[in-house]
């Protein structure tokens, strides 16, 4: 039986290892078969493309060729498809106390992709040995740490980075489109006061522009390499900012103006794709 599930892991393997907007839609409708203890999102069209589309601007950003770390696991979508496509294992760290954590189905699915996760409370640092990983992807995370928790765990990503390895971020953009016009409305671009709470999670707490998050980077000697920009019509309607002042009608919009500024202006695109790299002593 074992033989016959590795050879099946094989041609899986092999079939996974074309990166494409297709190839992340597939992974989010594979997983979502997953009891996961807790509701899903709706997997319409819009939902599908929007985040393949994200999942897709990540991945084209490095490709590890060693095992990496993933912080924040999630549902499991980026720590499934990056290690399918680039054949390495992958340690990832979840907060126990999501409701996941505990599903049998979720942690077996994940074993099977060789992805390794551990239960970690980010404000305690991460769990693995000085100078570990040569790739560490932190994507959708930052923003929902307070500042010192930042600040605790970019030192621990520090630690924890072979020398000159490479980090990605993805993050909300604090100067999208979106927020201007909030902001010409009289509302605040900021996230809610108080953020909504999983577990011990929590929503969004704190959003960055490009130049500022690289320089807190900086700070944590790591250095900026590249930042690209992407578009998520979500941001422009969703609880990212103080109320949810836009329609759906009005949302769409925006969005549709923002594809056409966004060329001219990346750096008001919704999304912040970072890399950076730990700097040599």
């Amino acid at each position: 039986m074992n033989g016959i599930l590795i050879v099946v892991r094989g041609i899986l393997n092999k079939t996974d290892r074309s990166n494409s907007r297709q190839f992340w839609r597939e992974i989010i409708i594979e997983l979502s078969q997953i009891d996961y203890g807790a509701e899903i999102p709706e997997l319409d069209d819009a939902f599908l493309d929007m985040w393949s589309d994200h999942y897709y601007a990540i991945s084209k950003i490095l490709m590890p060729d060693s095992d990496f770390l993933e912080i924040g696991t999630g549902f499991g979508v980026l720590a499934t498809g990056i290690a399918r496509l680039s054949g390495q294992r992958c340690f990832t760290v979840e907060h126990p106390s999501r409701s996941y954590f505990t599903s049998r189905s979720y942690l077996d699915f994940l074993t099977s992709n060789s992805v390794h996760i551990t239960g970690s409370d980010l404000t305690q640092g991460l769990p693995f040995k000085t100078e570990s990983f040569s790739v560490i992807y932190l994507c959708d995370v930052i923003e929902h740490l307070f500042f010192h928790d930042i600040k605790t765990l970019l030192d621990e990503i520090f630690r924890v980075l072979k020398p000159d390895g490479k980090l990605i971020i993805s993050t909300p953009n604090l100067n999208r489109f979106g927020n201007i016009i909030r902001i010409v409305c009289g509302y605040s671009p900021n996230p809610p006061l108080y953020a909504e709470s999983c577990g011990k999670t929590f929503g969004h707490i704190r959003e960055f522009a490009p130049k500022e998050l690289s320089h807190i980077l900086s700070l944590h000697g790591l250095k900026t390499q590249s930042c690209n920009f992407g578009l998520n019509p979500s941001f422009s309607s969703e609880a990212f900012g103080s109320e949810n002042i836009f329609s759906k009608n009005q949302s769409q919009w925006i969005h549709r103006i923002n594809r056409v500024l966004s060329i001219l202006f990346p750096t008001l695109g919704d999304e912040i794709y970072l890399l950076g790299q730990k700097e040599s002593n």
